[in-house]
């Protein structure tokens, strides 16, 4: 079997953040986006406070990181157009 992977053109912010909100629950805020294209990675900041705890959902790809309180500060999204997916 071949495996093939699919580049997607790049997208506007307005696209990552509906991307985003397709696979995670978030309140509006204000956020910092940052998008690594050849990781496939989108990075959502909502707060510069340092971070304590993560935790990955495999099934989903995303990664929750937590202040010392438990708060949601930054979430990864990983391989969020499906680039390294493979058919």
């Amino acid at each position: 079997m071949v495996k093939t992977r699919t580049r997607i053109a790049q997208k506007s912010d307005v696209e990552l953040i509906r991307l985003a909100m397709k696979r995670i629950d978030f309140d509006d805020a204000n956020i910092n986006l940052s998008y690594q294209a050849d990781a496939d990675l989108l990075n959502i900041r909502f707060s510069d406070a340092k971070i304590v705890n993560s935790k990955m959902d495999i099934e989903s790809g995303v990664i929750r990181s937590f202040d010392k309180t438990g708060k949601l500060v930054n979430l990864e999204i990983l391989d969020l157009y499906g680039i390294f997916a493979t058919t």
